[in-house]
């Protein structure tokens, strides 16, 4: 079946249940695809969102703040499920965040779409920023402060200008 004909089936459905069970069969297949570390990301994230959707971020956020976050699931080449991240804008319980790594060695910091960020107050490892995954999340995708850099920071400033340079050239 294509993935137009997938898509157009759960449009199809006529009661919750008929919902429910066709949508339970899609996940267990996509599931039964997966690796055991992908899937239990999954399932952390999938269980992340029921608790969290719907509450307002419970500690006070800053700007400069280094945030355990979870992306949700991802595409290709994209950043996903539970990683770092740094806020640069706050906004209507909106966060403006960059997504960090601490796997320097797969993502060499000599490319246009990494910054080098080095050891950050809170955190135990050299990271670099995705620029090309900088977003606005729900606050309530952050689960929990561990560190900060300062917005003073040379290091903060640069990376603001470099996620500015990415998203508009």
């Amino acid at each position: 079946m294509s993935d137009y004909e997938l898509i157009q089936k759960a449009y199809q459905c006529k009661s919750k249940e008929e919902g429910l069970h066709y949508y339970t069969q899609v996940v267990h297949h996509q599931a039964q695809n997966m690796s055991l570390s992908q899937l239990k990301m999954e399932c952390v994230s999938f269980i992340n969102r029921l608790q969290r959707q719907n509450m307002k971020m419970e500690h006070t956020l800053n700007v400069g703040d280094v945030c355990y976050i979870d992306y949700g699931p991802m595409y290709q080449y994209e950043a996903g499920y539970q990683h770092f991240g740094i806020v640069l804008k706050l906004a209507h319980y909106k966060a403006f965040v960059v997504p960090l790594t601490s796997n320097t060695t797969t993502h060499q910091s000599d490319k246009d779409h990494v910054f080098k960020v080095g050891l950050i107050e809170g955190l135990t490892k050299h990271s670099i920023c995705f620029l090309n995954d900088a977003k606005f999340i729900n606050t309530s995708r952050i689960i929990d402060v561990y560190g900060h850099l300062s917005v003073h920071d040379e290091r903060f400033i640069q990376l603001r200008r470099k996620v500015f340079e990415t998203i508009f050239g």
